[in-house]
C-alpha cells in the first residue's frame, strides 16, 4: 500500500484532538477474489482518518488500519462503524 495523494505531504500526529479543523476521510480496503461466475467484492473494510491540508497535519491510527486491511483480506466486510451518508457514497 502506498501513500494516497490525500496522505501524501501529511504527517500524522498521535490523537484526533491535534487536528481540530480536519476534514474526515475513509480509507477503504477492498479484496476482490474470482469465482466461475467471474470477479467479485470478497472483503470489504473502511478505516477512518482525518487531514488538515491547510497545516499538513493529519490524524489516523496505523493499528487500527493494518487491522482492518487484514480483515479484508480475509474476506470480512466489516463497514457498520461508518455513518450513512459515508455507506451511501461507497
Amino acid at each position: 500500500h502506498a501513500r494516497s495523494a490525500v496522505e501524501k505531504g501529511i504527517k500524522f500526529l498521535k490523537t484526533k484532538e491535534e487536528v481540530p479543523n480536519g476534514k474526515p476521510y475513509w480509507l477503504v480496503w477492498v479484496t476482490i477474489d474470482r469465482r466461475e461466475e467471474g470477479p467479485y467484492y470478497a472483503g470489504v473494510t473502511a478505516c477512518e482518518m482525518t487531514v488538515d491540508r491547510s497545516i499538513r497535519r493529519g490524524y489516523k491510527s496505523l493499528p487500527e488500519h493494518v487491522n482492518f486491511m487484514d480483515k479484508s483480506m480475509k474476506r470480512k466486510i466489516v463497514v457498520s462503524h461508518m455513518d450513512d451518508v459515508s455507506k451511501k457514497v461507497l
